[in-house]
């Protein structure tokens, strides 16, 4: 029973790191753009 059960537990820990990873890579080149836009609107306006 062990054998069948534990690759399906490393499979779902490992999509689920996968997936908190992309996400937060996800929201910080969006932080990181929208703060690039800023500056560079800031720059455009100076």
């Amino acid at each position: 029973m062990y054998q069948k059960v534990l690759p399906g537990m490393i499979y779902g820990l490992a999509s689920i790191l996968i997936f908190s990873l992309g996400f937060s890579l996800m929201i910080s080149l969006i932080l990181s753009f929208s703060s690039l836009t800023e500056s560079s609107f800031a720059l455009i306006i100076l």
